[in-house]
């Protein structure tokens, strides 16, 4: 959290990793990678994403910028075990 509060202006995925394997160099990068990579979603009350691949502490918020919408840049997949109606235009 301190290195994100460190970045007014946001930090890069790639970045972030590389400062959290350089306190920490007994972790693995790709673990490391895992562990962050939805910050934003498990602790939406203190991280955001300016943008793809950005992460920003929520004190930096702009007042004109808009919380992005829930379904904005999601796809929904039917489940595996779901059966999808088949229509004359699929084929």
């Amino acid at each position: 959290m301190e290195i994100i509060k460190a970045h007014p202006e946001g930090i890069r995925h790639g970045d972030l990793v590389a400062e959290i394997h350089s306190a920490f160099p007994q972790m693995d990068p790709n673990m490391v990678s895992g562990l962050i990579y939805d910050l934003n979603r498990t602790c939406p009350d203190l991280i955001y994403e300016p943008s793809r691949g950005v992460y920003r502490h929520v004190s930096f918020r702009e007042e004109d910028e808009e919380e992005p919408n829930e379904k904005e840049g999601t796809v929904e997949k039917p489940g595996i075990h779901e059966i999808v109606p088949r229509k004359e235009e699929d084929f």
